[in-house]
């Protein structure tokens, strides 16, 4: 599920397991900085070998991705002037998303997830709490 402001930009995308189609399908215009894509492949596909070059981008703020391993938690979505959007609870198997404005993580039950983002990271100048 794509998640947009109330200017239709792209907050988030939300994905359960319902989400995946047949073969690779990516979930993000080539355009943006982080690119998100499921694969649902049967035996005997292969990806082929291969290494990404070297290749200087801009990237201008910080997408991250949770990938819940176990619990639950509620990420709150806000837009780029931090005004609310939606809740979305995020279980086992989840993965949520977050390309653009703010959000609020609360733990619903003991979990444990994987936080994946662009780096390097600057704790000082990274974000801001509001």
């Amino acid at each position: 599920m794509k998640i947009y402001d109330n200017n239709k930009n792209l907050l988030g995308i939300y994905i359960n397991n319902q989400d995946f189609k047949n073969e690779k399908n990516f979930l993000t215009d080539h355009s943006i900085s982080f690119q998100v894509g499921t694969f649902n492949l049967d035996q005997g596909n292969v990806i082929q070998r291969h290494v990404h070059n070297k290749y200087e981008r801009k990237i201008f703020k910080t997408s991250e991705a949770l990938f819940m391993i176990d619990g639950k938690i509620k990420v709150d979505l806000y837009d780029i002037e931090n005004e609310f959007i939606q809740t979305v609870i995020v279980e086992k198997g989840e993965i949520i998303v977050m390309l653009d404005g703010g959000h609020a993580i609360e733990i619903l039950e003991d979990s444990k997830f994987v936080e994946v983002k662009q780096g390097p990271y600057d704790e000082n100048s990274d974000k801001n709490h509001f």
